[in-house]
């Protein structure tokens, strides 16, 4: 049973034995009980005689709420005479001009006057609005912060003692919108109570559309994630149903409901997907339900799941369809191998997504028709971009395309065509869940509609001490390449670093190592005169290569590297053997020295003599 705002009844001490604390046996005698906003004990007793008031109803119960029919729900004497005591306290009408009462015992039953207390009015009686034989009496329209009486007596017309909870005190502090209660993410839990709360024109509807007295508290995570407002330590006096919980995103003029649910009367917790950076709104009301409020206290909380990071690592994959994964990871390839493409991996193997990356979902009122585009890039203007997916849609399912190695720079649009129907559709980052746009399509045959942009979360980086050209470093969607036969020869890092802009981060380094495809190992020639005939390299590698100088032209064998000393001038000269093409080839560098003849003339013969030749016996 519930009530907007609740007025308790306390007996305090005895006025000529016709009074308890305020609570007095005749309306002038009454005052204020001692606690507002909060349960009071009262007696009536066999001192608390007819006040005399008139009757607040006919012997047939018409203007008190009752459970029978043909009863005397409001009768004080009257033919029969039966029901002879009853007793009075005074309350203050709230704020937004409303009065309730709600009284527990044996049978209570509650009237409600406006007036003066020698001309009183009756505004409203009730017998059984509350649980049981619980009475709920209220009122509403009357004059803000003016006195009313509120008269109590029995059912069955004896004595009796009641809890009567008042309305008329001051509202909590957090009563309205503007002055909720700033909750910390994963802090304490702070106690709450839904005494002396009142109902604004402006507040939400909850989950029953039907907004009881209620508080406010706001909360802002710093990261998505899974978010659970816990609702503990309830206890209530009233209908017992407890309270209704309603979380909503936006302003104060104007929210939209996240989630909401009622009636909890024991420890709950409240679960959805919380987004990052976004102020939600807590309004905790009394629960309406069997008509009648509770005023409950209450404790409050707010948990953000720590973030469930993935694995960060990357793998290799073939560059051809079907673009096989290459296990082991390659870490060692030689020179002449094809290139190949670097991944992150994706969330089967890493536990979550460690790239940017959305899915399409489209559900169901789907036919054969239908068909689904998603473009990397472009405008507004249908087919603008650059088609990255297309696929007729199955009939009659939840269809998800996950779009993997996405770009966070990048703009993405989703296209339905010839649907009919409104085919519900819905884009989300794949990691969090955070929805990024929804709604309906309803093209029409031939006809395509474009949603978005989206762009998903996340700063993806790859560095490399590879050579230029040999590895992309500029990507920013999670996949890159690395060729070995750009790169040459050595060892090379490579770093792939993850950022989800979410709390979770991550960096995996890989080393490969580019062999070279042939051998090489040391090249010399002798030192030798002109006109000597042919000198022939002294090599250790791989056959197969050429050889080129830049002085000795034609007097070099390219193909064998023999050198022609008939024909090559003198000097020092510089020979490169060559095998493969750089940089995944060989090389080795020689010189050949050749000496100039000179001729020498003596009595007994002319001899020609090598430069920097010993002569003897001339």
């Amino acid at each position: 049973m519930k009530l907007k705002f609740f007025i308790t009844v306390c007996l305090g001490l005895l006025v000529s034995l016709q009074s308890y604390s305020q609570f007095a046996s005749t309306p002038c005698a009454a005052g204020p009980l001692p606690n507002a906003c909060a349960p009071n004990t009262i007696n009536l007793t066999n001192a608390f005689t007819n006040s005399g008031v008139i009757n607040p109803s006919t012997e047939n119960g018409v203007g008190c709420n009752s459970i029978g029919s043909n009863i005397t729900a409001g009768q004080i004497g009257g033919s029969g005479g039966s029901q002879a005591y009853d007793g009075w306290f005074t309350t203050t009408v709230d704020p937004s001009g409303n009065v309730s009462i709600y009284a527990a015992g044996s049978d209570p039953v509650v009237g409600i006057y406006s007036g003066t207390c020698g001309s009183l009015t009756l505004v409203s009686c009730d017998d059984d609005g509350g649980t049981s034989l619980d009475a709920l009496a209220s009122a509403t329209g009357l004059t803000p912060g003016a006195t009313v009486w509120i008269r109590v007596w029995d059912y069955n017309g004896g004595t009796g003692t009641y809890t009567i909870a008042p309305s008329g005190g001051t509202p909590p502090a957090n009563d309205n919108c503007s002055n909720a209660q700033t909750l910390t993410v994963n802090g304490a839990p702070v106690s709450g109570t839904g005494y002396c709360a009142t109902v604004e024109a402006s507040d939400w509807q909850d989950c029953e559309s039907n907004t009881e007295g209620n508080v406010w508290y706001s909360f802002t995570p710093a990261t998505s994630g899974q978010t659970t407002v816990n609702i503990t330590n309830i206890s209530c006096f009233g209908s017992g149903n407890g309270v209704d919980v309603t979380v909503m995103t936006g302003n104060c003029a104007a929210f939209s409901s996240v989630i909401c649910q009622q009636a909890i009367s024991s420890n709950s917790a409240i679960n959805f997907t919380g987004i990052g950076g976004t102020t939600y709104y807590i309004m905790v009301d009394g629960d309406n339900a069997g008509g009648a409020n509770s005023l409950c206290n209450f404790n409050i909380d707010v948990d953000l799941a720590s973030p469930v990071c993935g694995t960060v690592d990357f793998h290799a994959e073939e560059n051809v369809s079907p673009y096989n994964i290459i296990t082991p990871f390659p870490s060692t390839m030689s020179c002449t191998d094809d290139w190949v493409y670097l991944l992150a991996d994706d969330t089967v193997t890493s536990g979550n997504y460690i790239s940017p990356a959305l899915n399409f979902i489209v559900n169901s009122n789907v036919d054969n028709n239908d068909q689904i585009w998603i473009y990397s890039g472009g405008t507004a203007a249908l087919g603008s971009g650059t088609a990255i997916f297309a696929n007729p849609i199955p009939n009659s399912t939840t269809y998800t395309v996950y779009g993997g190695w996405l770009s966070a720079s990048t703009s993405y649009y989703l296209e339905l065509c010839n649907t009919s129907g409104n085919i519900p559709w819905q884009v989300e980052n794949a990691g969090t869940g955070t929805t990024l746009g929804s709604g309906t399509s309803n093209s029409g045959n031939g006809s395509c509609q474009r949603f978005g942009p989206f762009s998903p979360d996340g700063i993806a980086t790859w560095t490399s001490n590879a050579p230029a050209g040999s590895i992309n470093l500029t990507t920013t969607n999670g996949v890159t390449y690395f060729d070995p036969a750009i790169a040459g020869p050595g060892s090379y890092q490579v770093t792939y670093s993850w950022d989800d802009e979410n709390g979770c981060t991550g960096s995996s380094t890989k080393t490969i190592t580019v062999t070279a495809p042939y051998s090489f190992t040391s090249l010399s020639y002798n030192t030798v005169c002109r006109n000597t005939g042919n000198v022939s390299p002294v090599i250790v590698a791989d056959a197969g290569g050429s050889y080129s100088s830049g002085t000795l032209g034609g007097s070099l064998n390219t193909s064998t590297g023999v050198v022609n000393t008939n024909t090559a001038p003198a000097g020092t000269h510089t020979i490169t053997y060559t095998l493969g093409t750089m940089p995944c080839g060989v090389q080795g560098v020689a010189t050949i020295t050749i000496n100039p003849v000179n001729t020498v003339s003596a009595a007994s013969s002319s001899p020609n003599v090598c430069v920097n030749t010993a002569i003897s016996n001339i």
